[in-house]
């Protein structure tokens, strides 16, 4: 399901979207990723 979500927002907005998990981020690069979240 989360594959198809990706898919569908990539197709819907026109680009790369990477889904996760908040809890799947690693601690060393989890803040930096945080940075550039867009909450949709």
């Amino acid at each position: 399901k989360f594959v198809n979500m990706e898919n569908y927002l990539s197709e819907l907005i026109g680009v790369k979207v990477d889904l996760v998990e908040k809890s799947a981020l690693k601690p060393r690069i989890g803040k930096h990723i945080l940075k550039e979240v867009v909450l949709l």
